[in-house]
């Protein structure tokens, strides 16, 4: 039996600070650390033949859309521990008898443990824009959005710091932006190994290997002007099933920012404050993250806070609560966080050896 009542935040901050780098990220390493001596860790795993009874398995969810079925008709997985960002599909997995773990910041780690590792503070430049929305490559829900302002909002694009790098018209509108600086290092790894994903480790920083997207926390907070920051989630409405929170819903609270964010589903918002996190809803109408309808919810998002995103009512001095939400994120919530996470995942080997 393993007494996961021994696993303290004191050995969470150990693990964090001593695990090795496995798999082009430092997750993967710091979960080899917490559970190398009771079981084995397969990460973002391609060969599916290669388990033994009381594995933990972390899935990669992204490239497994629709594939479970197929994958999980294997007995010897369901032996194992599971791990998932996809709330479906752990369900999925419960019901037909996986010992499965229920873990959405799998992405919000890939960053937060090379943080820690960096001793990172990320503080904020001075602001010359009310907000920004950022937008690498098209998505339907960030396309509805800036077609919205365009047509309905033109007065507020001035006052925003708007990019639409890779879309066919819109990026060269004459009041966004084009981060060519963004554009020159952010592009998708060329390899042939398909668990290299822009998430994980390509880069380094300060010595320390990390992701493009801890560069572009950097970067963001560093050069991006705006003190709210709307961010459409990478998943559509039609992809609900198969969505997970990407490092897109922490950017706002890892560079001290106003989260406005849309998630594929209502209440997207809402989990993030249940963690703990502060999302200014006495500042900012979040009352649009109820919506269940996702095109109604990216028009209410502007909607309801019009005043604010046109300069027309100021926005009051946050700036020790935006900081106060960075900090709990790097530090609080990521040992509380991970302390849970190995503690289930004992539990779980646990019920499987009895």
């Amino acid at each position: 039996m393993f007494d996961s009542s021994k696993i303290t935040v004191d050995k969470v901050q150990h693990w964090i600070s001593s695990c090795p780098e496995i798999e082009y990220n430092w997750f993967a390493g710091f979960l080899k650390s917490a559970i190398d001596d009771v079981a084995r860790v397969h990460w973002w795993p391609a060969d599916w033949d290669n388990f033994t009874s009381k594995d933990v398995i972390v899935l990669h969810d992204e490239h497994l859309r629709n594939k479970l079925p197929e994958l999980f008709s294997f007995d010897k997985l369901k032996s194992s521990v599971v791990i998932t960002s996809v709330a479906s599909r752990f369900e999925y997995l419960k019901n037909i008898g996986v010992s499965a773990i229920y873990f959405p910041y799998l992405h919000w780690f890939l960053n937060l443990i090379t943080i820690r590792k960096l001793k990172l503070k990320i503080p904020r430049a001075k602001q010359t824009k009310i907000f920004n929305f950022l937008n690498r490559r098209w998505q339907e829900g960030r396309y509805h959005m800036i077609e919205y302002i365009c047509k309905k909002y033109s007065d507020i694009i001035d006052k925003g710091y708007i990019t639409a790098n890779t879309f066919s018209y819109y990026q060269d509108h004459s009041g966004f932006y084009k981060d060519t600086e963004f554009l020159k290092w952010y592009s998708v790894i060329n390899s042939n190994d398909s668990n290299r994903v822009i998430e994980v480790n390509s880069i380094e920083i300060n010595g320390v290997s990390a992701g493009l997207n801890l560069k572009n926390l950097l970067h963001v907070a560093k050069t991006v002007p705006g003190n709210i920051s709307i961010q459409i989630e990478t998943w559509p409405q039609t992809e609900n099933s198969n969505s997970f929170l990407t490092e897109k819903s922490m950017i706002a609270l890892a560079t001290q920012q106003i989260p406005m964010i849309v998630g594929s589903r209502s209440n997207w918002l809402q989990d993030i404050k249940d963690q703990g996190f502060d999302i200014f809803d006495d500042v900012i109408d979040q009352s649009y993250d109820l919506n269940t309808d996702y095109l109604q919810r990216i028009e209410q998002c502007i909607d309801y806070n019009y005043d604010i995103l046109s300069g027309k009512k100021l926005l009051p001095d946050i700036s020790y609560r935006l900081e106060k939400n960075q900090n709990y994120l790097f530090n609080e919530w990521a040992d509380q966080i991970l302390l849970t996470l190995v503690k289930k995942i004992y539990d779980s080997l646990n019920e499987l050896n009895q």
